[in-house]
């Protein structure tokens, strides 16, 4: 299977399943962006690609902001001049006492993993559809929206937005040939966190 000629963004791609869904498309022939906050991190991965032949970009950016959404997408399309797929991957977690949960705790989760994504996922979708040619959006949500355990309350609800927000999506953008997946993973050790 080659990807060779297809632009790919994948969000918090500095570690864990980002990391990994970026290497691989970057084997298959694929140029990829790495949109990841953590400098250092986003940088390595970008590099680590490079060495071994393939083609990416590091964007530093922090997907709670629309500014830097809005500023990957044009770095990608500047850089590669189209966008195929774009994986919403970008996640944190607060497992905190429900009682001791802060309202900033719940901003930033809900923001980080849910509000991220549907801005992500409509700046990539204008870059597809003025291009003409669809493309493919993957969000990454995770069984916990489905499997609740105690004081995961910001992180289930982030993720069955997700999940809503993938199937709306769909629903939306079908006509103009853009494809809207989600993926549900169950438990992955990822180093900081887990998915």
């Amino acid at each position: 299977m080659s990807l060779q000629g297809q632009v790919v963004i994948v969000t918090g791609a500095g570690q864990g399943i980002g990391r990994g869904v970026a290497k691989v498309y970057a084997e298959l022939g694929a140029s990829v962006i790495i949109a990841e906050v953590n400098e250092a991190a986003g940088i390595n991965v970008a590099e680590e690609i490079n060495s071994k032949g393939g083609t990416s970009l590091f964007v530093p950016c922090d997907v709670r902001q629309e500014e830097d959404i809005l500023s990957l997408m044009a770095a990608a399309h500047e850089r590669f001049g189209r966008i195929d797929v774009l994986i919403n991957n970008a996640s944190v977690s607060r497992f905190k006492d429900l009682f001791e949960l802060t309202v900033e705790d719940w901003d930033d989760v809900l923001n980080t993993n849910a509000r991220s994504c549907f801005l992500a996922s409509r700046a990539a979708a204008r870059y597809m559809k003025a291009g003409g040619h669809g493309g493919a959006i993957v969000n990454i949500s995770s069984t916990r929206f489905l499997m609740s355990e105690p004081n995961s309350e910001a992180y289930a609800a982030s993720k069955g937005a997700i999940a809503s927000l993938s199937h709306a999506l769909a629903v939306t953008l079908g006509s103009d040939q853009i494809r809207v997946n989600c993926i549900s993973p169950g438990w992955i050790e990822t180093g900081s966190m887990k998915h």
